[in-house]
């Protein structure tokens, strides 16, 4: 009993080997040799240290089998034709039986001979083991997130689930605005959106320092209507992100949205796209769309764009892009408060009525003529087909784009000239691009 493997269990310099460790912890050793190999680890805290590994090591072994390998294997059909019947009968034919960890344990004390003592050895073994293991529960047990498409569909259904469940509604959303210019801040700004997309109306307004000031669409100078909301002009930084959100397909209303994203990518050259997953400020879980286009030599277009849907409800809240013009600009915009109201709690004065809103404007056909004199028919049949002439694309000149600069700069004339002093004058920008003074 006092030797074992050529070793004296009494000596004082004597430490247990990791296989007498673990045939301790596994039962294997007699009731004398447990007694002693217990009454020195109370004494010696190396060992008693390698013997906490070694438990640490089999308990991180047994979780991987629980967790990643039982549950991955399938059911055999009709139980492999009495499978377990057989197994039993291979079992009891066995001469020995030992445990399974123990095998794999001698397994790599087959170095013992070529050293005397193989404990590091063994000791770096058992860790890379343990390391693999982990890694392997690690890369096998994460969550597959979903595909950008995926994500994309979920948060539009979500939007579109939540509008129908409000009558007339109008989507409200509340956005902080950042630009930075070749890294460096340049601005930054809080704006407000009401879109009625049933009606076709929306509204924007400023909302900095607790003060709301509605963008007005059409500049009009003169006295304000008693109850009539404030109006401003729009700063440049959004009629600079307006004319690019325009450029890239994306809504120039509520640029924050699945929708708006959606069109921007579905036209977009990728390069390389990734979703990861993350945990915004607010401690909400989210996904993030990370989308890298190839480069172009075309300026104002998108080359980098990432957007962010919260996973709780599937509603997006950040989106940012970068833009090669001249010099790199970073827009960011993140959402701070949205909701879905019913145009019956709408205060009236922020969305225009409906008179207000744009109609064609086609001129009407003449009238069918009941009688043509002989004398006046080239003339009658000169004006009939006035509408459907040929056009000289020769002589007719591009009409000029009214860009925010020229805006301002009209905007300036006429408050140089005093023009807003006298009968009322009103600013229209038209569809077409071209700036109108009434």
């Amino acid at each position: 009993m006092n030797t074992k493997n050529g070793k004296n269990w009494t000596a004082t310099d004597w430490h247990p080997e990791d296989e007498v460790l673990l045939m301790s912890l596994d039962g294997e050793l007699e009731a004398k040799e447990i007694n002693i190999v217990r009454s020195h680890l109370d004494s010696c805290w190396s060992c008693r240290s390698r013997t906490e590994r070694l438990q640490a090591g089999i308990s991180a072994f047994m979780d991987y089998h629980d967790a990643v390998l039982t549950p991955s294997i399938k059911s055999s059909p009709d139980n492999w034709n009495n499978f377990g019947n057989r197994l039993q009968k291979a079992v009891g034919e066995s001469e020995k039986k030992i445990a399974w960890f123990r095998l794999l344990v001698n397994r790599f004390g087959s170095f013992q001979l070529k050293y005397d003592n193989v404990s590091p050895i063994r000791t770096a073994t058992a860790s890379i083991l343990i390391a693999a293991i982990l890694a392997a529960f690690f890369l096998l047990g994460r969550e597959q997130t979903v595909s950008a498409s995926e994500l994309l569909e979920k948060a539009q259904d979500a939007q579109k689930l939540e509008s129908e469940a409000v009558f007339q509604p109008v989507v409200y959303q509340k956005v902080l605005l950042k630009k930075q210019v070749n890294g460096a801040d340049t601005d930054a700004l809080t704006f407000e959106s009401w879109d009625d997309k049933l009606r076709l109306r929306n509204r924007t307004a400023l909302a900095d320092n607790n003060e709301q000031k509605f963008i007005a669409e059409k500049i009009v100078f003169s006295k304000k209507n008693q109850n009539a909301v404030e109006e401003t002009l729009a700063p440049a930084v959004l009629l600079e992100l307006k004319e690019i959100l325009q450029k890239n397909r994306m809504d120039i209303i509520q640029p924050l949205s699945a929708q708006s994203f959606a069109a921007w990518r579905n036209g977009a050259n990728i390069a390389r796209e990734t979703v990861e997953k993350s945990v915004n400020a607010d401690g909400a879980e989210v996904l993030t769309i990370r989308t890298m286009v190839e480069p172009t030599s075309e300026k104002g277009l998108i080359t980098f764009a990432e957007f962010a849907v919260r996973t709780r409800d599937w509603h997006p809240v950040k989106l940012g892009f970068d833009v090669q013009n001249d010099v790199l600009q970073s827009f960011e915009l993140i959402e701070t408060n949205f909701e879905i109201v019913s145009l019956s709690n709408l205060n009236p004065n922020i969305l225009p009525p409906d008179e207000f809103l744009s109609v064609s404007t086609t001129q009407p056909k003449p009238s069918p003529l009941v009688s043509e004199s002989p004398e006046n028919k080239e003339e009658i049949a000169k004006n009939t087909n006035a509408d459907i002439a040929p056009i000289n694309t020769k002589t007719s000149e591009k009409p000029l784009i009214a860009t925010a600069e020229r805006e301002l700069e009209v905007l300036r004339v006429l408050q140089d000239v005093k023009a807003d002093l006298g009968e009322q004058i009103s600013l229209e920008r038209r569809a077409d691009g071209r700036l109108c003074v009434n």
